[in-house]
């Protein structure tokens, strides 16, 4: 069975949520949610006129490449700007994916209910 990031984002939000709740003034939104190029899931906050963000890129691999990092470090360049500050960038995968070139900075979450074979 092939699976697709779509098959992830349930998973991946759920987990997000744990990481950055709601009661603490967190929102998380899905790439749908919002226009522009954003990566998967933007989570931000404000606090005292000065945005917190964080993004999650998904990504479903056997492998993680340096063209997936590249992307990575785009949305970090896109979502930065006066007054933002970029807390974590999050790259969330199947268990099982090689992260093995993914370099410090960069925080992975392995989702145990999907696996890449």
């Amino acid at each position: 069975m092939s699976i697709s990031k779509e098959d992830m984002y349930p998973h991946v939000r759920k987990q997000l949520q744990q990481w950055y709740p709601e009661q603490r003034g967190w929102k998380i939104y899905a790439r749908n949610e919002v226009h522009g190029i954003q990566p998967d899931f933007l989570i931000e906050k404000t606090t005292g006129g000065r945005i917190e963000r964080s993004s999650c890129a998904v990504e479903v691999a056997k492998m993680i490449t340096e063209d997936h990092v590249k992307r990575i470090h785009h949305y970090m360049d896109i979502l930065s700007g006066q007054n933002v500050a970029i807390l974590e960038h999050i790259l969330a995968v199947p268990a099982g994916t090689n992260t093995s070139c993914v370099p410090e900075g960069i925080s992975v979450m392995r989702i145990r209910q999907v696996h890449e074979d």
